[in-house]
């Protein structure tokens, strides 16, 4: 058998740079999107920095894995409402009252139905599981942790 062929040092950063930015901009979407109580935005600071302060012992196995988690879940949380919204809207122009539900006699706007509400997050997760173990760019993932850390902070100091 023949070793996986490795992508090219310009290729792997290209990749990490469209991760990085479909992340940041999901954590933005979400902090623009969910009115949250403080809870939240001070849990996804609290693991931003937390990926950062890992980062800085990129030799222990255990606190690589504690890290690689940290940044799956991050990824998730901030890539899937954005998914669903797209989907939501997706649907919603092709079929107006897909989302609808019967309340007597008027429809009220019902969440996420169908497939979708189940097919998203293992897609997601699948997605970022790959990417970290293909495609990671530390340096990139960085600075892209930053950012978020940034994101949250901002979006922690509106919820206050």
């Amino acid at each position: 058998m023949s070793a996986p062929v490795q992508r090219s040092g310009a290729g792997r950063r290209g990749i990490a740079v469209a991760v990085a930015a479909v992340w940041t901009a999901g954590l933005a979407y979400v902090a623009w999107d969910v009115e949250a109580v403080w809870g939240i935005p001070a849990t996804v600071a609290a693991a931003c920095a937390g990926c950062l302060l890992l980062a800085l012992w990129p030799q222990a196995l255990a606190v690589r894995w504690l890290q690689a988690w940290l940044w799956v879940g991050l990824f998730c949380f901030a890539v899937v409402p954005p998914v669903y919204t797209l989907i939501a809207d997706a649907f919603n122009a092709w079929s107006p009252n897909r989302f609808m539900c019967g309340d007597g006699d008027r429809l009220v706007r019902c969440r996420m139905i169908g497939m979708e509400a189940f097919a998203v997050p293992p897609a997601v997760l699948a997605v970022a599981v790959v990417y970290r173990l293909r495609w990671r760019d530390a340096a990139v993932e960085s600075v892209a942790t930053a950012l978020a850390l940034l994101i949250a902070l901002v979006w922690l100091a509106m919820s206050l």
